[in-house]
Protein backbone atom coordinates (compact mmCIF):
# COMPACT_ATOMS: atom_id res chain seq x y z
CA UNK A 1 0.00 0.00 0.00
CA UNK A 2 1.39 3.48 -0.89
CA UNK A 3 1.97 5.83 2.21
CA UNK A 4 1.07 9.50 2.36
CA UNK A 5 3.23 12.14 3.75
CA UNK A 6 1.75 11.68 7.41
CA UNK A 7 2.28 7.81 7.16
CA UNK A 8 -0.74 6.60 6.54
CA UNK A 9 -2.09 4.05 3.71
CA UNK A 10 -3.94 6.02 0.82
CA UNK A 11 -7.51 6.56 0.94
CA UNK A 12 -9.05 3.65 -1.43
CA UNK A 13 -5.97 1.85 -1.22
CA UNK A 14 -6.26 -1.63 -0.22
CA UNK A 15 -4.73 -2.31 3.14
CA UNK A 16 -3.40 -5.78 4.94
CA UNK A 17 -0.51 -7.87 4.95
CA UNK A 18 -0.04 -11.87 4.16
CA UNK A 19 -0.01 -14.34 6.61
CA UNK A 20 0.35 -17.93 6.87
CA UNK A 21 -3.59 -18.21 6.78
CA UNK A 22 -3.89 -16.06 3.70
CA UNK A 23 -4.08 -12.44 3.31
CA UNK A 24 -5.20 -10.88 6.38
CA UNK A 25 -6.53 -6.48 6.59
CA UNK A 26 -7.21 -4.55 8.92
CA UNK A 27 -10.16 -5.61 10.73
CA UNK A 28 -11.59 -7.71 7.90
CA UNK A 29 -12.17 -4.07 5.85
CA UNK A 30 -10.12 -3.95 2.55
CA UNK A 31 -10.00 -0.40 1.87
CA UNK A 32 -8.58 2.65 4.32
CA UNK A 33 -12.31 4.48 3.73
CA UNK A 34 -14.03 0.89 5.45
CA UNK A 35 -11.65 1.27 7.96
CA UNK A 36 -12.42 4.56 8.86
CA UNK A 37 -16.15 4.62 8.53
CA UNK A 38 -16.09 1.47 11.21
CA UNK A 39 -14.29 3.00 13.40
CA UNK A 40 -14.64 1.71 17.18
CA UNK A 41 -15.72 3.42 19.96
CA UNK A 42 -12.75 4.58 21.99
CA UNK A 43 -14.07 2.24 25.25
CA UNK A 44 -13.82 -0.99 22.69
CA UNK A 45 -9.81 0.10 21.94
CA UNK A 46 -9.46 0.98 25.60
CA UNK A 47 -10.41 -3.27 26.39
CA UNK A 48 -8.60 -4.71 23.53
CA UNK A 49 -5.52 -3.15 24.18
CA UNK A 50 -5.77 -3.53 28.33
CA UNK A 51 -6.72 -7.46 27.40
CA UNK A 52 -4.08 -10.02 28.64
CA UNK A 53 -3.27 -12.18 26.91
CA UNK A 54 -1.90 -15.49 28.35
CA UNK A 55 2.15 -16.60 27.61
CA UNK A 56 1.16 -19.19 25.12
CA UNK A 57 -1.25 -16.84 23.01
CA UNK A 58 1.50 -13.92 22.85
CA UNK A 59 4.00 -16.92 21.44
CA UNK A 60 2.04 -18.02 19.15
CA UNK A 61 0.75 -14.25 17.87
CA UNK A 62 4.76 -13.51 17.86
CA UNK A 63 5.56 -16.45 15.66
CA UNK A 64 2.63 -15.80 13.31
CA UNK A 65 4.16 -12.42 13.01
CA UNK A 66 7.55 -13.48 12.51
CA UNK A 67 6.90 -15.45 9.51
CA UNK A 68 5.43 -12.63 8.22
CA UNK A 69 7.96 -10.80 8.82
CA UNK A 70 9.90 -13.28 6.90
CA UNK A 71 8.63 -14.06 4.08
CA UNK A 72 8.13 -10.18 3.45
CA UNK A 73 11.81 -10.01 3.79
CA UNK A 74 12.33 -13.05 1.51
CA UNK A 75 10.08 -10.93 -0.91
CA UNK A 76 12.18 -8.03 -0.85
CA UNK A 77 15.29 -9.82 -1.47
CA UNK A 78 16.71 -9.66 2.04
CA UNK A 79 17.74 -12.86 2.61
CA UNK A 80 19.23 -12.39 5.93
CA UNK A 81 16.74 -10.43 7.60
CA UNK A 82 14.09 -13.38 6.65
CA UNK A 83 16.39 -15.90 7.83
CA UNK A 84 16.46 -13.94 11.35
CA UNK A 85 12.93 -13.68 11.31
CA UNK A 86 12.34 -17.64 10.48
CA UNK A 87 14.90 -18.59 13.14
CA UNK A 88 13.34 -16.60 15.30
CA UNK A 89 9.59 -17.82 14.75
CA UNK A 90 11.49 -21.20 15.43
CA UNK A 91 12.50 -20.66 18.83
CA UNK A 92 9.10 -19.54 19.35
CA UNK A 93 7.20 -21.88 18.20
CA UNK A 94 9.41 -24.93 16.81
CA UNK A 95 7.46 -26.41 13.61
CA UNK A 96 8.23 -27.27 9.62
CA UNK A 97 7.29 -23.78 8.26
CA UNK A 98 9.45 -22.06 10.22
CA UNK A 99 12.47 -24.47 9.94
CA UNK A 100 12.40 -25.02 5.94
CA UNK A 101 12.21 -21.45 4.89
CA UNK A 102 15.11 -20.91 7.10
CA UNK A 103 16.93 -23.90 5.63
CA UNK A 104 15.71 -21.74 2.31
CA UNK A 105 17.28 -18.54 3.66
CA UNK A 106 20.49 -20.28 4.30
CA UNK A 107 20.82 -21.68 0.78
CA UNK A 108 19.45 -18.42 -0.89
CA UNK A 109 22.88 -17.30 1.17
CA UNK A 110 24.93 -19.52 0.39
CA UNK A 111 24.92 -21.76 3.04
CA UNK A 112 24.46 -24.91 1.23
CA UNK A 113 26.29 -27.10 3.41
CA UNK A 114 23.97 -26.07 6.44
CA UNK A 115 21.00 -25.80 4.25
CA UNK A 116 21.39 -29.29 3.41
CA UNK A 117 22.24 -30.45 6.74
CA UNK A 118 18.96 -28.74 7.80
CA UNK A 119 16.75 -30.34 5.09
CA UNK A 120 18.61 -34.04 5.68
CA UNK A 121 17.78 -33.42 9.87
CA UNK A 122 13.98 -32.54 8.95
CA UNK A 123 13.24 -35.72 6.24
CA UNK A 124 15.30 -38.20 8.80
CA UNK A 125 16.01 -37.11 12.77
CA UNK A 126 13.01 -34.77 13.33
CA UNK A 127 10.34 -35.74 15.62
CA UNK A 128 8.34 -32.59 13.87
CA UNK A 129 4.97 -32.80 12.04
CA UNK A 130 6.21 -32.25 8.93
CA UNK A 131 3.25 -31.00 6.29
CA UNK A 132 2.93 -32.34 2.77
CA UNK A 133 4.26 -29.19 1.15
CA UNK A 134 7.30 -28.62 3.60
CA UNK A 135 8.27 -32.26 2.93
CA UNK A 136 8.02 -31.92 -0.76
CA UNK A 137 9.61 -28.52 -0.74
CA UNK A 138 12.74 -30.00 1.33
CA UNK A 139 13.22 -33.25 -0.87
CA UNK A 140 13.38 -31.00 -3.72
CA UNK A 141 16.28 -28.31 -2.20
CA UNK A 142 18.38 -31.70 -1.33
CA UNK A 143 18.32 -33.03 -4.96
CA UNK A 144 18.94 -29.73 -5.78
CA UNK A 145 21.35 -29.15 -3.60
CA UNK A 146 22.91 -32.76 -4.60
CA UNK A 147 22.37 -32.31 -8.16
CA UNK A 148 24.58 -29.07 -8.47
CA UNK A 149 27.23 -30.73 -6.79
CA UNK A 150 27.63 -33.83 -9.01
CA UNK A 151 28.05 -31.25 -11.40
CA UNK A 152 30.39 -28.87 -9.97
CA UNK A 153 32.38 -32.83 -9.58
CA UNK A 154 31.86 -33.74 -12.78
CA UNK A 155 33.36 -30.12 -14.53
CA UNK A 156 36.20 -30.35 -12.09
CA UNK A 157 37.04 -33.58 -14.14
CA UNK A 158 36.92 -31.49 -17.36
Amino acid sequence: PALSRRGSVTPGESVGVPSPRGRLSLGGFSTVDEVRMAAPKPKEVLQQLTRRVTDAEAKVDAHYALIALGRSANDRGDFRAALEAFEAAFKLQPECVAFVSAANMRLKLGQTDVAKELYSYILTQSTMQLSASAEEVAVRKLRQIESEANLKAKMAKL
